[in-house]
């Protein structure tokens, strides 16, 4: 009886142990996870301008080719005017 009552104590200690170990596991994991979104969301800020940048200068390039598409299909300004 007392072998039995030493192998169940040593299961529950080490069940205990292996419990610890996986809040333990699970709260690192947490801690990146939430690192990992501060970082995302800093880059995210940190490139908004660029990215606005790049497409101001795209729109203004296909802006740019329309109109010289069209100028030369006219002939210039002189299809709005006479």
């Amino acid at each position: 009886m007392n072998l039995e009552l030493a192998r169940t104590k040593t299961t529950v200690s080490q069940y205990n142990r292996v419990k610890d170990l996986g809040v333990r596991l699970m709260w690192i994991i947490y801690l990146q996870a939430q690192d990992f979104r501060q970082q995302a969301t800093r880059m995210r800020r940190k490139m908004w301008l660029p990215n606005k940048k790049m497409k101001l200068i795209v729109l203004g390039m296909v802006a740019a080719l329309i109109l010289i598409i069209v100028l030369s299909i006219c002939g210039g300004f002189r299809c709005w005017g006479n």
